[in-house]
């Protein structure tokens, strides 16, 4: 509180100045550390290559909640990180992840139960799905590409959620061209 003084509205003023500063940097620092990416998931895909899995930090999740994903192998990346998947309303899948391999250790995918949400080919580089991915058509090629590789070798028959969704969407898109395309047209567009 303000003596009058001089010296006194100084001290005071410093104090308060130091006092609402320590408490900014604190604040800072919770959220720096609650913003992090908490790793839930460490698989090996082959004897040189691991999987990392990493969810949302705390400060950041908002459903549908982003799983992100990196591969090192041999101390480099094979796949700089990026987000590969939604995790649902949770920040943390409530299910774990496992690793599935063809039996000639070329596919490797990161499976929940039986679908695979993550497949990489060590023999040409590629994965599914890509960075960046998006709902197109390319993507969907490359993951059944990727799927039929990784079956083909493997006992169990994995399946693809995404895969399956994309294919939906092509569809539902299709479909709503092709009633486009047939929708009639009114009277002054037929007159032109």
């Amino acid at each position: 509180m303000p003596t009058g003084s001089k010296s006194g509205d100084v001290r005071w003023t410093l104090g308060c100045a130091f006092v609402c500063l320590t408490s900014l940097l604190l604040f800072i620092a919770y959220l720096a550390w609650a913003s992090k990416p908490e790793l839930i998931a460490t698989l090996r895909l082959s004897n040189e290559t691991t999987a990392y899995v990493y969810a949302e930090g705390a400060f950041h999740h908002e459903p549908p909640g982003y799983l992100s994903l990196e591969v090192r192998g041999r101390g480099e990346f094979v796949v700089p990180r990026y987000e590969f998947t939604k995790a649902s309303g949770l920040r943390i899948p409530r299910h774990p992840f496992s690793a599935a391999y063809s039996e000639n250790n070329t596919v490797a995918a990161i499976t929940q139960f039986k679908d695979a949400v993550f497949i990489i080919d060590f023999s040409t580089g590629e994965y599914w799905p890509p960075s960046g991915w998006s709902y197109s058509r390319f993507n969907s090629r490359l993951g059944d590409r990727l799927l039929e590789k990784l079956n083909e070798d493997t006992p169990d028959n994995y399946t693809c959620y995404f895969l399956e969704e994309l294919k939906q969407q092509a569809a539902r898109r299709k479909e709503r061209l092709n009633d486009s395309a047939k929708a009639p047209t009114s009277g002054a567009d037929s007159a032109k």
